[in-house]
């Protein structure tokens, strides 16, 4: 199977999850402030851990419909030393820094999330946002590899 087909498998698996946990994958919303107790910190916390997964995984289909197909044109038209290749490239490298940072940021959501909400939390719920976080990674992973075999094979001729 082709790392694009199971980019692919993963991200329908991310929407799928997002879905049994009442959520709208490709919704967009801002999360509310917490001013008001920690059951609204709470809320908070999730409503910011969903937006920052939707982010991704909107960065991710645009990175790989968008972004790799634009690159590879660029590389058949122009070579590997072209401005637009070090142009798109850098866009690429820049997703995926943001990838990192947010990884980072969910995983604090997340392990916040739990640690305050320990006894009310069901274990199907966190089980859950961890899979999402492990698919993000594997879909970031295929998505950085595609990249490199790209490079690889232009590189190569």
């Amino acid at each position: 199977m082709s790392d694009k087909k199971r980019l692919q498998i993963r991200i329908n698996r991310l929407q799928e999850m997002f879905r049994a946990l009442g959520k709208d994958p490709n919704a967009k919303g801002k999360a509310a402030h917490s001013n008001f107790g920690p059951e609204v910190e709470i809320t908070t916390l999730i409503k910011e851990f969903d937006r920052i997964v939707r982010k991704q995984v909107a960065r991710l289909k645009k990175g790989r419909n968008q972004r790799l197909r634009t690159r590879q044109e660029i590389l058949l038209k122009y070579g590997m030393r072209s401005r637009e290749r070090t142009t798109i490239d850098e866009e690429i490298n820049s997703t995926l820094k943001n990838y990192e940072a947010d990884s980072k940021r969910l995983t604090s959501i997340l392990n916040t999330y739990v640690d305050r909400k320990k006894p009310h939390i069901s274990k199907d719920e966190e089980n859950d946002r961890w899979s999402i976080l492990n698919l993000l990674y594997e879909c970031y992973m295929l998505f950085q590899r595609a990249y490199n075999e790209q490079s690889t094979q232009f590189s190569q001729g």
